[in-house]
């Protein structure tokens, strides 16, 4: 594959039309966009990808045994629902690095490719390789340049050191109302590690957030903590006083049916985020 990648070419096939379509006797939901995505990056033919998709998580069977995932929830490109994603796909496509936490099957990095950022400029984490695996089968691209990487997010591990100071910007979708505060602010600070000691230096992306912030039950046998904007600078305000660093948090609550219908609790709202280091 090339280096960089541009342009979604429009298939003659209505895309909206094969979501639900494929071989397989079990339920089958994937966004158009996502099919259009797998299409165009792996160059398959696009009327192949329902059953390529439903073929990767029989072969993945850990993972075709979360519902969430059947229904192509870590398959949504969440990454171009940000208010800053234009800026930060700016910044990347002028060389700077991006990682992303929680980075689930890599398709926001895939994303980012054919948009024309370089893969070598894209580095994903996740807690466990399974879902890098499959997105590996998922997109046929198995030699691609993009960098994937594990590791304990919470307590940190040697590994990490390589990466510290390397990104300018950091994303993290869905990832951090999986865990608590204190969890949060140990993720936290292993984020300014992996970010640039410099002004603009960014964190962005979404999470579930909370009219009334506090620990709620989120798909984990734990509770997660949902912010609202308030309390998520103030977390900012403890990582930044711990490390030495400021930094400046602006947000959105959304309301989103898909959450909702996730916690079953009207109150949750999709908080999309974006975070900015200030100064040393």
């Amino acid at each position: 594959m090339d280096k960089k990648m541009s342009g979604i070419s429009k298939p003659d096939t209505d895309i909206s039309k094969l979501s639900g379509k494929s071989k397989h006797t079990e339920a089958l939901a994937i966004a158009p966009e996502t099919v259009q995505l797998v299409w165009n990056y792996s160059k398959m033919s696009v009327t192949e990808v329902p059953d390529h998709w439903m073929d990767v998580l029989k072969k993945h069977q850990t993972i075709g045994a979360n519902p969430s995932l059947w229904l192509a929830w870590f398959a949504d490109c969440t990454i171009i629902q940000s208010p800053v994603y234009k800026k930060m796909k700016a910044r990347m496509l002028k060389g700077e690095k991006l990682l992303e936490l929680g980075c689930g099957f890599g398709q926001n990095m895939r994303k980012l490719c054919v948009k024309g950022v370089a893969a070598e400029d894209l580095f994903g984490f996740y807690t466990d390789r399974i879902l890098i695996e499959a997105g590996y089968d998922l997109f046929v691209d198995r030699s691609t340049q993009m960098t994937f990487f594990t590791g304990d997010i919470v307590a940190g591990t040697f590994e990490f050191e390589r990466f510290h100071d390397k990104f300018n910007i950091v994303f993290a979708s869905m990832f951090f109302h999986l865990f608590d505060w204190t969890e949060q602010v140990a993720i936290a600070k292993q984020v300014v590690n992996f970010l640039r000691k410099e002004p603009g230096s960014m964190i962005f992306g979404q999470q579930i957030g909370h009219i009334k912030p506090g620990l709620y039950q989120v798909g984990r046998e734990s509770a997660g903590y949902a912010h609202n904007t308030a309390t998520l600078q103030q977390m900012w305000d403890l990582v930044g006083s711990e490390t030495k660093s400021t930094w400046h948090v602006q947000g959105i609550m959304d309301v989103n049916d898909n959450i909702a219908a996730l916690t079953q609790d009207d109150n949750t709202r999709c908080l999309r985020f974006w975070i900015r280091r200030l100064w040393n």
